[in-house]
């Protein structure tokens, strides 16, 4: 049996290694706004980490992380190459 529970949470150690992904393609100061819906056995999460629940950590952190991660990193470099600007010429009618 799997109980869901929608919750907002952080996890350090995945903010730091998104950041880490997006630090080239975003400038200098910026934060990256992710939202992940991750399903996950209860029984591998630990929610007692912080007295507000607010932040989270996995067994196996490590893994999910670098999967995580890796998840992300395909994404961004399959946008990367959409980047494409045209130029247009402007046309005199007018002469």
């Amino acid at each position: 049996m799997c109980t869901e529970i929608a919750m907002h949470c952080l996890l350090a150690a995945l903010k730091k290694a998104l950041e880490q992904v997006y630090s080239i393609y975003i400038p200098k100061n910026n934060h990256p706004f992710l939202y992940l819906s991750l399903e996950l056995d209860p029984r591998n999460v630990d929610v007692n980490v912080h007295p507000t629940k607010h932040e989270v950590h996995f067994l196996h952190e490590d893994l999910v992380i670098e999967k995580i991660k890796s998840a992300v990193e395909s994404k961004l470099l399959g946008c990367n190459t959409s980047r494409v600007f045209y130029t247009q010429a402007s046309l005199n009618f007018y002469d």
